[in-house]
């Protein structure tokens, strides 16, 4: 089990909106914390699979309620640069301990 660290409901937002505010949120985080996220954005499954990749975040877990999914993302040990788009390495957090690493995009029914 996890503690979710912020919720975010993106319902009835249309894409990009999702995505973006969820970048946003997960700023705010400090590595290791979990955002709940709800949406009801059609392709929001590949878009939050497509953002962990890219940014090293981890779905840990999704559920989809007919039409209405609801995201757990883990901030991983990599930073997101909102000015560029791009994620740095934090030093101090990447020495984690690789029993607890998960690969990012990870996700258990």
């Amino acid at each position: 089990m996890f503690t979710i660290s912020k919720e975010l409901d993106t319902r009835d937002l249309k894409p990009p909106q999702p995505v973006l505010r969820t970048l946003r949120a997960m700023h705010d985080l400090e590595t290791g914390q979990v955002l709940k996220l709800t949406t009801t954005e059609a392709n929001a499954v590949r878009n939050m699979e497509s953002l962990c990749r890219e940014t090293g975040l981890v779905l840990m877990q999704y559920m989809d309620w007919d039409g209405e999914y609801t995201f757990f993302i883990r901030k991983h040990h990599r930073r997101i640069d909102m000015a560029t788009s791009e994620h740095a390495t934090d030093n101090a957090a990447s020495e984690i301990d690789p029993a607890d690493w998960q690969r990012p995009c990870a996700h258990f029914d």
